[in-house]
């Protein structure tokens, strides 16, 4: 596992290539929910990629003769003629910062824990025992529920064991049966679709990749993909005037919680979990427009579906080429090429295996019986050499 340029350049340009195709199956309505499984396997495939932003054993180089060369020359550059590298100088930023914001990052998550730890609920207060009930009628696995006193969305957190989130009783929008087990069984959705892992991960992803703009974008195409996701898993085989009631319902907490804009939340719900609803207005539209127009498997025309094949053909080709593939310069081939050259013709000097023969003009050194050159006087650090 070593670093270098190529392994960088692969994660920026896969997240790009990414980030068109999710855009382009979500706007567009490419997107079906029976291939969301692919979705996910080829997601976490290249997220993990992208937090090891090496060269593994298991990669091939793909050699640029043309551009990358001019491109990467100046990384390969000395710095006030020193022995160190800008890229050596680069790779060491990187590690900084990463390993700063990984910090930063696990001691939000503690935080996070500790807060939902403290505002935890249990089934036999009256106020909450509907939700427990609610729960369990979809839900037969342990879970556990914490109820924030502000004005948060619903929300789900937790790998492998599942953290409902919600607000206190005082801040509970009131509404029937049917809406609240829509809401939940989003929520759990997301738990079963195994979504956290996923946000898990990209979190991850994002923290090794500061760097790269595209990942912002592409984190933002997953949450609508997950989203999408979890809405029609809930939905699914639901009468439109249902669909009608859980689209209407996301508009309502999206309203509540855009009147709490500038308070301070005990959490912050964009990032460590799932929520319900986000700030984010362009994820909501979407959302409720697929809710809307029913299940893209039902509508879409058999030319759609093939165009759709055909992008899932990509994604799984190109998160392929993500793991095995990295393009490398002509100059960094030949660099590691002459660093393999001087280990090859290097030796070790041994009171041993050396002897120093005297000679007219200095002494005469041989290793394992072969002569490598004449010295006019001795260095002193091989003053241990016999000389004969």
């Amino acid at each position: 596992m070593t670093f270098s340029v190529g392994a960088f350049a692969a994660c920026i340009m896969t997240s790009l290539l990414l980030v068109f195709l999710l855009d382009l199956m979500i706007r567009k309505k490419f997107y079906s929910s029976r291939t969301a499984g692919i979705l996910t396997v080829c997601l976490s495939v290249t997220a993990v990629r992208m937090i090891l932003p090496f060269n593994f054993p298991f990669t091939i180089a793909l050699y640029s003769y043309t551009i990358l060369p001019i491109i990467t020359a100046p990384l390969y550059a000395h710095v006030f003629g020193t022995s160190v590298q800008v890229d050596q100088i680069i790779f060491t930023v990187w590690g900084i910062v990463t390993l700063c914001l990984l910090i930063q990052f696990i001691v939000s998550l503690v935080r996070l824990r500790h807060i939902l730890d403290r505002f935890r609920v249990s089934e036999n207060d009256a106020c909450y025992s509907p939700v427990f009930r609610k729960v369990r009628s979809l839900y037969s696995h342990p879970f556990t529920v914490s109820a924030i006193p502000a004005n948060i969305s619903p929300a789900v957190t937790g790998l492998f064991r599942m953290h409902l989130i919600i607000p206190a009783a005082d801040n509970l929008i009131p509404r029937d049966d049917s809406e609240d087990a829509f809401i939940l069984h989003h929520e759990i959705s997301h738990f079963q679709l195994r979504h956290t892992w996923l946000n898990l991960l990209f979190s991850l992803a994002a923290v090794s990749q500061w760097w790269n703009p595209f990942m912002y974008l592409l984190k933002k195409d997953l949450r609508c993909l997950i989203e999408l996701e979890a809405d029609e898993h809930t939905v699914e085989n639901q009468a439109q005037n249902d669909r009608l009631r859980y689209a209407e319902s996301i508009v309502q907490y999206a309203k509540k919680i855009a009147r709490t804009d500038g308070k301070r939340r005990p959490a912050d719900p964009n990032e460590k979990i799932l929520c319900f609803v986000t700030k984010k207005s362009s994820v909501m539209s979407v959302r409720i427009d697929y809710l809307l127009t029913g299940p893209v498997d039902q509508t879409a025309t058999t030319g759609k579906k093939i165009f759709t094949v055909l992008l899932h053909t990509c994604m799984i080709l190109l998160t392929a080429a993500a793991v095995f593939l990295v393009p490398e310069s002509s100059s960094y081939r030949n660099e590691l090429a002459r660093q393999s050259e001087q280990q090859q013709d290097s030796f070790i000097i041994t009171e041993d295996n050396s002897f120093f023969k005297k000679v007219d003009d200095g002494y005469a050194l041989y290793v394992d019986g072969y002569y490598y050159g004449t010295v006019t006087e001795i260095p002193d650090e091989l003053s241990e050499i016999p000389v004969e």
